[in-house]
């Protein structure tokens, strides 16, 4: 056997970039999915399916992924839920002060400093408010 590509070294990395997805969070299919691609291929590698040379391997690992990427796909998109109502519409909080439509409000939420605003000129202090729009640092309320 050639031994131009140790497919110990494909283990290793599929390993490394598994513990890279772990530790870092990351909300992704692709790493899992060439993780599993390179191992394939490192056990095809093994038992000399597949020749050892690095041509062979990329092509191996290149339709691995191709052909488990859709189906990771299609099957965690089956296990989602898909709610009526988008997360930030559960959002509800009572006022400290008024709220007016020039004031600089602010609300904590999820450990972030949010700016408060809203369409009604004046929501009284001790209002509850429910959150109906998102944007990058605005949080749009209305009465609940």
């Amino acid at each position: 056997m050639n031994n131009l590509i140790n497919p110990a070294y494909l283990i290793a990395f599929a390993l490394l970039l598994q513990a890279t997805f772990v530790i870092a969070g990351f909300n992704t299919i692709v790493i899992p999915v060439l993780s599993f691609a390179l191992i394939t291929t490192s056990v095809l590698i093994y038992e000399g399916v597949i020749a050892n040379e690095p041509v062979a391997v990329l092509l191996s690992i290149s339709a691995v992924f191709v052909i488990f990427f859709p189906i990771v796909w299609w099957v965690l998109s089956k296990m989602t839920t898909k709610s009526e109502e988008p997360e930030f519409g559960k959002i509800e909080f009572p006022l400290v002060e008024n709220l007016t439509e020039d004031s600089d409000y602010k609300h904590e939420y999820s450990g972030v400093f949010w700016q408060v605003k809203s369409l009604t000129p004046l929501i009284k202090k001790g209002t509850t408010v429910k959150v109906v729009r998102l944007e990058s640092s605005l949080l749009w309320v209305e009465p609940k």
